[in-house]
């Protein structure tokens, strides 16, 4: 949400847009295909009015704790003989 807390109508429409897109892909076959006129549709349901939600909000990225951040294993050590 923004600052002040309200939410736009716009972005009010992209996030009903989204979630029927999620369940219209989820319930409807059909809306899992790709067509000649509009290539693949969960793109178009659910990709774009995500993407669009997500540059309303600039782009944030969401912060990963650094607990939860990959651990990486030593590397092999060569050992003289």
């Amino acid at each position: 949400m923004k600052a002040s807390g309200k939410v736009s109508s716009f972005e009010l429409v992209l996030r009903r847009t989204l979630v029927f897109g999620l369940i219209l892909v989820v319930a409807v076959p059909q809306a899992r295909v790709t067509t000649d006129w509009f290539g693949y549709l969960p793109m178009w349901l659910v990709g774009m009015p995500a993407v669009m939600l997500w540059a309303m909000r600039g782009f944030a990225i969401p912060s990963v704790p650094f607990s939860m951040a990959p651990v990486r294993a030593p590397q092999a050590v060569r050992v003289r003989r």
